[in-house]
């Protein structure tokens, strides 16, 4: 019982924390909650460059998504959200966490929704960094090979990655 009391307390501050994000944009130790990421996607609309690079990056599952019959085409072009993170101690590299939009079966377990790390290397080219499914992250005030550690949540499971120099990496 009291377990459930201090999850439900810790989903409650991990929102309010989501809430405030944009004001902690540059700073480590913020939180995001991938599911209400979802639910404001029309504030978070990813600009048209990372849509693009999303849609051939995860092609596979992004068909599936277009396959089912309420998405509209409108809807296809502005599919993924993004919100603008602070990954590199490097100020100058733009970093996004990508996520989807809208419901599909491709993205979205029963809490668990997919999300992405993608480095803007260029200017209109990107890598993805990770991909994982969660309720949320927090990027974290530590940091390997000049990136923040992070801290995945699903429930009450907790995932420590860390950057190996090229991509981010599961630790426990």
């Amino acid at each position: 019982m009291l377990q459930n009391k201090l999850h439900f307390l810790f989903v409650q501050a991990s929102l309010l924390l989501v809430a405030i994000a944009p004001a902690l944009a540059g700073a480590a130790s913020c939180c995001y909650g991938i599911e209400k990421l979802t639910v404001d996607h029309a504030q978070h609309i990813a600009p048209k460059a990372v849509q693009q690079f999303m849609q051939s990056a995860v092609q596979g599952d992004f068909s599936k998504c277009v396959q089912e019959s309420w998405l509209s085409p409108d809807v296809r072009e502005h599919y993924f959200g993004s919100v603008k993170i602070t990954l590199s101690r490097q100020s100058k590299k733009k970093h996004h966490l990508v996520f989807p939009s809208f419901y599909c079966g491709a993205f979205h377990g029963a809490h668990a929704i997919a999300y992405w790390f993608v480095e803007e290397v260029k200017p209109a080219r990107f890598r993805i960094l990770y991909s994982g499914r969660s309720d949320g992250i927090t990027l974290m005030s530590t940091a390997s090979h000049g990136y923040y550690d992070v801290e995945s949540y699903y429930g009450s499971t907790y995932i420590l990655l860390r950057f190996n120099g090229k991509t981010y990496r599961r630790i426990y």
